[in-house]
């Protein structure tokens, strides 16, 4: 009996002193079932007991330096340049792992002209480097492309990672540029510009060239040939000789829109090549006006003016600084004269610049002035306004005019 006792005041112990350390710990800590512990409370709660921190903190994802990392070497683009049509080119593509884990590769995918070779490895460790090849055949003339090819990879950061071919497809004999641009210049000006014509044949380069208007005797055109270096020109890879021209234009061109070409005959069958010439020649001396004015024809529209209520319009005239010699301009003439008596043409005080002289222009059509009829269709139904000046290059500046005058 006494036995029986004992054990059972032992028991209550025991039971009392567990429900006291279970209080005790959930006032500690809190309810844990189902929660999201962080290892930082509990390290500080144990460290305050016992002075120690067992639990290690943790974040709960992998470490970034455990993850693998796809890398290009040398760039995801190539560029070929110009290529040969019918000729084909292929450029090997490094993949390295720069990442701590190992780089799983594999290739997805790639556009319909470019193909694409297997992978070395599809499995590289950390550090290591595998080649992927892309290929391309050269179809059509002078048609840029541009091609991709898709790997796929195991890291995150760069799941797909594009590789691109592109370049310009180029004919037999190419010449750059294509047109030459001479821009604005006087006819007092000595112009100078260079062009190449590049050729992908292994056969050396004869080229002769020459303006096509034999007429215009203030161009010349030639050029020389000789054997494309290696990696010379980049752009133009395939290419194994190079014509060098030069056009220069002397004093003397005819004012007004400048447009020719420069012949190219190539090898004994004189293959045609053609670079077309742009520009405009303009006159020491030169109409600045509005929207009436059409300096392709030098032609003043002064249509639709009513004699009831008259009519100015103003202009300038410029003229370009030469040798510091004051320029001078005056009305030298209207015709027909009948016109002069009631069409009033005023040449204003000049207004000097650093490359040009500006003289003010103004014209007058009084009210009450007579009806006339200068609607154009001939030269001999519109009016001429003549100017002359002291430049030896340009003593006179002709005028057209469009002149209706109605009630």
């Amino acid at each position: 009996m006494r036995s029986l006792i004992f054990a059972l005041v032992i028991a209550l112990l025991g039971g009392g002193f567990g429900f006291w350390r279970a209080n005790r710990e959930w006032n500690q800590f809190g309810d844990v079932v189902g929660d999201n512990i962080d290892p930082n409370i509990i390290a500080k709660s144990l460290q305050d007991s016992s002075g120690s921190v067992p639990v290690k903190e943790s974040t709960g994802t992998v470490s970034a330096d455990l993850i693998p990392k796809v890398e290009v070497v040398g760039g995801s683009v190539f560029e070929f340049g110009t290529m040969l049509k019918g000729t084909q080119r292929s450029h090997d593509f490094r993949l390295k792992n720069s990442g701590k884990a190992n780089l799983n590769l594999e290739v997805l995918r790639s556009t319909c002209k470019c193909t694409i070779g297997t992978l070395e490895k599809s499995s590289l460790e950390p550090g290591e480097e595998t080649v992927v090849k892309l290929t391309w055949k050269g179809e059509g003339i002078l048609e840029d492309f541009s091609q991709t090819a898709t790997i796929g990879t195991n890291d995150d950061r760069n799941r797909e990672v594009q590789l691109t071919v592109l370049g310009k497809i180029g004919s037999t004999y190419m010449a750059v540029p294509s047109e030459i641009n001479f821009g604005e210049f006087s006819s007092r000006d000595s112009l100078e510009k260079s062009f190449q014509v590049f050729s992908l044949e292994n056969t050396p380069l004869v080229a002769t060239a020459y303006w096509a208007d034999l007429d215009q005797e203030q161009f010349n055109a030639s050029c020389t040939t000789r054997k494309l270096a290696s990696d010379e020109f980049p752009e133009y890879a395939d290419a194994r000789y190079v014509a060098e021209g030069i056009i220069k234009v002397s004093p003397g061109v005819p004012t007004g829109p400048l447009n020719g070409q420069i012949h190219i005959e190539i090898g004994e069958d004189k293959f045609p090549m053609a670079i077309r010439c742009t520009g405009t020649c303009v006159s020491d001396l030169r109409i600045l006006a509005g929207a009436n004015y059409s300096q392709r024809l030098n032609l003043l529209d002064l249509r639709r003016i009513s004699s009831a209520e008259g009519y100015t319009t103003k202009f300038h005239i410029v003229a370009r600084n030469t040798d510091n010699k004051k320029i001078e301009v005056k009305l030298k003439e209207i015709f027909p004269a009948e016109v002069a008596q009631f069409l009033q043409v005023e040449v204003g005080d000049s207004l000097a610049k650093a490359q040009q002289t500006l003289f003010p222009i103004t014209i007058k059509i009084p009210k009450d002035a007579p009806q006339v009829s200068f609607a154009g269709g001939n030269a001999d139904n519109t009016i001429k306004i003549t100017f002359e000046t002291n430049l030896e290059t340009a003593r006179e500046l002709p005028l057209q005019v469009l002149l209706t005058i109605t009630e």
